[in-house]
């Protein structure tokens, strides 16, 4: 079970309601200062817990106008969105057969009125409203934490995070089970706890390809004081006492989920402004531990940040933006669900970057078509390179050192020059339809001798992958079975659309048309990326990303 979204209001800053959408692995907020994020979390915290806000949760505007005391206002309330594969383990009260659904709670939070009430379920395509009841919601674990790891337990000092870590290590009564033991019995068991430990944080941290080694060890004769230590990739030994606050902020986070009772049960790990006391390195480190716990099935993530170090750009649906704007004459905050339009600029905007930093440009820039683009020709480039095609050997280095941006069309010229006033060498990779308007004179002057690599003539990134696997794709986006080739095929034929129309454009005429109800779900860049996923290397057009792998490797070796 995982929250889908949520819609605040008349809360912290949110006068007026206000929807955040979710991913179900991991979700980063960000935005300006005193644009509500940590407010957002503490109503999710607040709506997890079922309990009533404070008057200082009140939006103030409200709070100056509202007639009815804030102890009693049913309008201070937050609606959410969880889906979940079990229903019948959250819901009572209704005749639910299918396991699979979403669940609409509304949580009125205002002390007087304070009520959690399912609204209604849907699942199958179905709603099912009436008098049904909450059983319980997943986990949630909120960071920052007030204790950390210090890197010294010793008896009398300890805290109650490392009372748990010796539980984790030593069993229950850990103290009371090693004090009185001989020094063979002592290190016998303490070097059964240094496996217990690693073999937990291996499990935990495996689809984030780190490897972290902790070491617990004696530091004296008495078996109650004790040392922790990390071991790098050399096996070299450090003491976690004098590592920097950054490294124990990461053991402490690791223990503290190694901790949990239930590991089966679903969890929300809320982290408010991880990156502070961090080196950038340090904040890069934490990032991947992050999401690496979010590919857990049963744990959702969601974390507030100021900093371009905690965000990810080649996760660029994961970023949602808060900012402030006024409606109808009030302050309030607005979500912006996918704010990366326009390459990051209102993200960029939200951090006090300037166009120089990180999320804009890269040794290579490839300026390329569109969103799209940006989102899905990564993950062509690590197919080939995942499956050994030759001259895809160096993508995974190539990737790291480029960055793809969204020339939206017949800007591409504008943005290339941008990138070069940066210092960096810009890449076009364009729809064969950019062939002729690349090609004039006066743009061909500006843009001078920049590579280009352009798909055939008519074609886009959607025709490079089969047209069946296209459309399988898109079945599984808009579940729904009549979307086929051959049906889109059909209708092509009894059509008056231009021949000269890219294949993308066509498929959106086609839907809203035979499919107006659903023709919204059309999201471009995730089919292409779901059609890519269910691909195979043969289904997939490669000479015009080899082309541009090559390209990218002459331009490295000039430099």
């Amino acid at each position: 079970m995982y929250l889908k979204s949520i819609t605040i209001q008349k809360f912290g800053p949110f006068f007026e309601p206000a929807t955040l959408i979710l991913e179900p692995s991991i979700t980063v907020l960000t935005g300006r200062n005193d644009t509500g994020k940590s407010a957002l979390l503490r109503a999710i915290q607040l709506l997890y817990s079922r309990k009533a806000i404070v008057e200082d949760d009140a939006n103030i505007d409200w709070l100056s106008e509202n007639t009815v005391s804030w102890k009693d206002d049913p309008d201070i309330r937050c609606n959410a969105i969880f889906t979940t594969k079990n229903m019948q383990q959250y819901v009572t009260g209704s005749n639910i057969t299918n396991e699979t659904g979403d669940i609409e709670l509304q949580f009125t939070m205002s002390p007087n009125m304070r009520k959690a009430r399912v609204n209604k379920v849907i699942y199958d395509d179905r709603k099912e409203e009436g008098s049904m009841v909450l059983k319980g919601l997943p986990g949630l674990m909120a960071f920052p934490i007030e204790e950390n790891i210090n890197g010294l337990l010793i008896e009398e000092k300890m805290n109650q995070l490392e009372i748990e870590l010796m539980t984790l290590a030593f069993g229950e009564n850990a103290i009371k089970r090693i004090q009185d033991l001989n020094k063979t019995n002592f290190l016998k068991i303490l070097k059964e706890a240094n496996k217990k430990i690693n073999d937990l944080l291996k499990s935990m941290l495996q689809n984030s390809n780190l490897d972290i080694v902790l070491e617990i060890s004696r530091i004296s004769s008495n078996p109650l004081e004790l040392s922790i230590s990390i071991l790098d990739e050399y096996q070299g030994e450090t003491p976690l006492n004098v590592r920097g606050y950054g490294v124990r902020k990461i053991i402490s986070l690791l223990v503290a989920l190694l901790t949990r009772k239930d590991t089966k049960k679903p969890l929300l790990i809320l982290f408010d402004e991880p990156e502070n006391g961090l080196h950038a390195d340090a904040q890069h480190f934490l990032r991947i531990v992050l999401e690496g716990l979010a590919k857990n099935e049963n744990i959702q993530v969601i974390y507030t940040t100021h900093s371009p170090s905690m965000i990810n750009p080649m996760l660029p649906t994961h970023i949602r933006l808060l900012e402030r704007k006024t409606v109808d004459g009030k302050a309030t905050t607005i979500i912006n669900n996918q704010p990366i339009e326009e390459n990051f600029a209102l993200v960029r905007s939200s951090l006090g970057m300037n166009p120089a930093d990180s999320l804009l440009y890269a040794p290579i820039t490839i300026v390329v078509e569109g969103i799209t683009e940006v989102f899905t020709l990564p993950l062509i480039l690590m197919k080939f390179h995942a499956h050994q095609v030759a001259g895809f050997e160096k993508v995974k280095v190539f990737l790291s050192i480029i960055h793809l941006l969204d020339g939206r069309g017949g800007e591409m010229d504008y943005w290339c020059r941008m990138a070069q006033s940066q210092g960096c060498q810009p890449i076009i990779f364009a729809d064969g339809d950019q062939r002729k308007r690349l090609a004039r004179p006066g743009v061909r002057e500006k843009l001078g001798d920049i590579p280009k690599v352009l798909l055939d003539e008519g074609s886009e990134i959607e025709d490079t992958v089969s047209k069946n696997i296209y459309f399988s794709a898109l079945r599984v986006i808009i579940k729904e079975d009549g979307i086929t080739n051959e049906a889109f095929e059909h209708w092509l034929s009894t059509s008056s659309l231009a021949p000269q129309m890219m294949f993308s454009k066509k498929v959106d005429a086609w839907l809203a048309k035979e499919f107006p109800l659903i023709s919204h779900d059309y999201n471009k860049p995730q089919t292409m990326a779901k059609a890519i996923e269910i691909a195979s290397i043969e289904d997939i057009n490669q000479a015009p990303f080899l082309e541009l792998v090559q390209t990218i490797d002459r331009l490295l070796n000039q430099r």
